[in-house]
């Protein structure tokens, strides 16, 4: 789900410039770290259940630390680090 409008929104760039996923309803990226809230660049992680994710070195740190239980979006999914998925953009 999109962060900024709460929709549904899956779905590759609809432009050259838009890098990465953006929301079908709002245009906002898609690729937002859940725990810095900057774009990310480089391997982007995500969570096959809820959908949120981020930096890898961020979504590591944050299951590193113990925190198995609800996402770190507060979407309050319970994600865990064999529910994740990547891409590199």
């Amino acid at each position: 789900t999109c962060s900024r409008c709460g929709k549904s929104a899956q779905g590759p760039r609809s432009s050259k410039r838009e890098r990465g996923y953006v929301c079908k309803h709002c245009r906002v990226p898609m690729t937002r770290c859940v725990i810095c809230r900057r774009h990310v660049k480089g391997l982007y992680v995500w969570c096959q259940g809820c959908g949120h994710g981020g930096h890898f070195a961020h979504m590591l740190e944050w299951f590193q630390e113990g925190n198995y239980g609800l996402c770190p979006s507060g979407c309050l999914h319970r994600c865990s680090p064999s529910s994740m998925c990547s891409i590199i953009l």
